[in-house]
């Protein structure tokens, strides 16, 4: 009789729970249409003046400027010549690749905060200027589907996330298109931070598969990842998925290193205007300089 009574009240309690909880989220609801909270930007989480169709405040865009005109067609680099050095000796495995920003300064800031310090809101203020930058190049083509570049199991293990996935996501959401993982790194790899710039493609060299072929054959895929230093990690990633099948293979990635002197000088121009939806591409911001 007494076990009957406590599994009543039990129960009791349990609904009561219910209601309240359910009440409670009414009333949050109600709130926050009255008093919306106001928005927080992704990068410095500040309460700025947050564009309409961005998730960064104004300061942080006018902080962080875009690789202009002056690039290497091959990798997006900023450069003076039509190709950076890097591609003229070591032509690179993708068809064509960009990236966001130089690797310096506030954006350098950014992304190390992203991938050393759990910082993971930052992936969607950075994915979104990458995927502004896919939507403003007409050299990217047709994409099927995105694709992060992979960390090794035990570096995932260790990290607990893949930045390059969580860029992933966001750049995939905002051009409307698939996130996939066709490709597994079969091999642990030294850090590439660690090494020298001619000793990064041998390092990533055939660390890369695809289980299964049919699941890029054919296809037009565009690879993620957070920064373009060498571009041997981009380059042993599509390297095997052309060897899969895949019939075109672009990448993204927040920034781009600089190759000292070389890519010394490289635009200025911001994206203040992204926070009044005129999307430029980089030609067009140099135009607007002129």
């Amino acid at each position: 009789m007494k076990y009957m009574q406590s599994t009543r009240s039990t129960k009791r309690i349990k609904l009561w729970s219910r209601v309240a909880l359910s009440l409670q989220r009414t009333a949050l609801g109600i709130v926050d249409v009255f008093f919306p909270t106001p928005p927080v930007c992704a990068l410095c989480r500040g309460p700025g003046e947050i564009a309409w169709n961005s998730r960064l405040c104004e300061h942080c865009l006018d902080r962080l400027p875009a690789i202009g005109r002056r690039r290497c067609a091959a990798c997006g680099r900023a450069t003076r010549q039509r190709l950076c050095s890097q591609c003229e000796k070591r032509p690179s495995a993708l068809d064509h690749a960009r990236a966001y920003g130089v690797y310096d300064g506030y954006l350098q800031s950014v992304i190390r905060d992203l991938k050393f310090r759990g910082e993971i809101e930052a992936a969607q203020g950075l994915g979104e200027l990458m995927a502004w930058v896919v939507a403003a190049d007409g050299r990217y083509g047709r994409i099927d589907a995105v694709v992060p570049v992979p960390l090794h199991s035990s570096r995932l293990r260790e990290r607990g996330y893949n930045q390059a996935e969580l860029l992933a996501r966001v750049v995939a959401r905002h051009l409307c298109k698939r996130v996939i993982h066709p490709v597994v790194r079969v091999r642990e790899t030294a850090s590439q931070s660690t090494l020298t710039w001619e000793d990064r493609p041998a390092n990533v060299r055939r660390a890369f598969a695809v289980p299964t072929p049919a699941s890029v054959k054919g296809r037009s895929l565009l690879l993620v990842d957070d920064v373009y230093t060498t571009g041997g990690t981009l380059s042993a990633v599509a390297t095997a998925l052309k060897r899969a099948g895949c019939a075109r293979c672009t990448s993204v990635c927040a920034a781009a290193a600089s190759l000292d002197a070389e890519f010394a000088s490289y635009s200025s121009e911001g994206v203040s205007r992204l926070a009044a939806g005129q999307h430029l591409t980089g030609d067009q911001a140099e135009s607007r300089r002129k």
